[in-house]
């Protein structure tokens, strides 16, 4: 071999050998890329909500405060009952439902002996023994007297049916009313300030708490409660990604501040694309401290609404 071709030789394996020393040359085949970690996003609770009146009256009763934990059937606010109370006492009072006999039952009852007074007069007419056992018909006159006592006692009655029908349907409709001065958490939850709910018309970060001896309007925000005993992340992926992801897909978690991972799965995938991406949502469970310990107002779950968060999708 000559000097010549031993030089291009030895040129050959020098480039050969810079070229396989570049980074992802050496990926073996079939191997897949490491999971993607998302950018930091906050964490939001699964579900918050607004509660309002839906009548107005004056604010007695606030039996919670922010960030205390709730369960559901809770009373959150206590509107004033008194007008309505009163109300019920009358209208029960009237036909006495949990003891004794009802007044307008004897009414009633009274109503229907004095129709079958009439009626059986009226019968009387229309076929009258004499003395000599002879079978006459009533006169004219006297059949018309009758007929008029029974139509009458027949109208007493049907006013003395309507009036108790009234009497009750004022009872109930009262009841409802007053059910409606209490608000009670629909689930367990716990309780946030208005001015920090966002995307609800008529709130504001300046929107201060109802308070006790107010005046509040029907359908006026009062009270915000937020479940957390769940969180969501919620995040981006290429739209080239979509055949890659799936409902009930596990995903870690990494909270910041947080050393160990956290457990979740895909809840939702987007049906919409914006600008060749989509939006999808992990859900994962939020330990509940121990609330013996924890003095009152005090948050009473492991992750808060807002902490940062990142997220990797695992390939089954």
């Amino acid at each position: 071999m000559n000097i010549r071709n031993a030089f291009w030789l030895i040129l050959i394996v020098i480039v050969t050998a810079l070229l396989g020393a570049q980074p992802g040359s050496t990926q073996p085949a079939g191997a897949q890329a490491p999971p993607q970690r998302q950018e930091l996003m906050p964490i939001r609770p699964q579900k918050v909500v607004v509660l309002s009146p839906e009548v107005s009256g004056l604010v007695t009763e606030i039996p919670h405060q922010p960030q205390d934990l709730v369960r559901k059937g809770d009373v959150l606010l206590q509107l004033d009952p008194n007008l309505v109370e009163i109300e019920i006492k009358r209208f029960r009072s009237q036909i006495k439902l949990d003891t004794g006999p009802e007044e307008a039952a004897i009414i009633l009852k009274f109503r229907d002996e004095s129709l079958q007074i009439t009626r059986k007069l009226f019968d009387r007419v229309l076929q009258v023994i004499d003395p000599n056992n002879v079978i006459r018909v009533g006169s004219p006159k006297e059949l018309h007297e009758a007929q008029q006592l029974y139509e009458v006692a027949q109208l007493g009655r049907t006013k003395a049916r309507a009036a108790r029908k009234e009497i009750e349907y004022n009872l109930l409709r009262n009841i409802s009313l007053l059910q409606k001065h209490t608000i009670r958490a629909p689930w367990d939850g716990v309780v946030i300030k208005l001015s920090s709910v966002v995307g609800v018309p008529n709130i504001t970060e300046n929107t201060k708490q109802v308070e006790v001896g107010e005046m509040v309007q029907a359908l006026q925000p009062v009270v915000a409660l937020m479940k957390v005993d769940y969180m969501r992340y919620v995040f981006t992926r290429p739209l080239e990604d979509l055949s890659q992801v799936r409902l009930g897909q596990p995903a870690r978690l990494r909270v910041v501040g947080y050393d160990e991972p956290v457990e979740g799965r895909v809840v939702f995938i987007s049906p919409e694309v914006r600008t060749n991406s989509f939006n999808i949502e992990v859900e994962f469970a939020n330990p509940l401290l121990n609330t013996g310990d924890l003095p009152p107002g005090t948050y009473p779950y492991r992750f808060r609404p807002g902490l940062q968060a990142s997220v990797e999708l695992i390939k089954d």
